[in-house]
């Protein structure tokens, strides 16, 4: 038997409200971050507001909670980077300046101590053409901005997101498959004596 413990962080909830459940939930996630007249089970009514973004809301405020938890804890491993995508996966981060040097601040940050950055293969079974995280975050080509996990001595690990043994590896080779299509050569490294996939 072999024992390893890992801390993987990542976000998961805004105002007691999972953002990965269903797409159901995650609207009223989004609805949390709008200004309402009325919150229902079901719906929110929304207030008439020019230029109300939910969604860019939401994805300032993960990203915020993200580099709170990386500050705080110093996870061995970052989680799902960027899982505020999973209902919205063609929101473009790159074309909102504000939200693209958030990413960039965490990822340094990461890099600083060490942090793994997880490549995580459960989107794929959520209707993701990729694994987690997306190419504008892993790929240097899509992106104008200067910093990317390939190329600042980001590390990553490849894991399935497995809460059962039904689920163990599933879409291993998708994920494969996108690592290497994006330039990642290293495929093994150890951090503390254990070994971990690496790409």
């Amino acid at each position: 038997m072999f024992l390893m413990c890992v801390v993987v962080g990542s976000v998961h909830h805004f105002n007691q409200i999972p953002i990965d459940f269903d797409l159901e939930t995650f609207n009223r996630v989004l609805c949390s971050f709008k200004p309402l007249r009325a919150l229902t089970s079901d719906r929110c009514v929304e207030v008439e507001e020019e230029g109300n973004d939910s969604l860019r809301l939401l994805c300032e405020a993960y990203f915020q909670a993200q580099y709170d938890l990386i500050d705080s804890y110093q996870p061995e491993v970052i989680g799902h980077f960027d899982l505020c995508l999973l209902f919205h996966p063609k929101f473009d981060l790159t074309q909102h300046q504000s939200l693209w040097n958030q990413v960039e601040r965490n990822i340094r940050l990461a890099i600083s101590y060490g942090a793994l950055f997880e490549v995580n293969s459960a989107s794929i079974r959520k209707d993701w053409s990729t694994p987690y995280p997306s190419k504008p975050i892993l790929s240097i080509s899509l992106c104008p901005f200067s910093f990317f996990l390939l190329f600042k001595c980001g590390k990553l690990t490849l894991l399935d997101d497995s809460h059962g043994p039904e689920r163990v590896s599933e879409n291993y080779s998708e994920s494969y498959n996108y690592l290497r299509d994006n330039g990642v050569k290293e495929h093994l490294s150890k951090k503390m004596g254990v070994k971990f996939l690496c790409f």
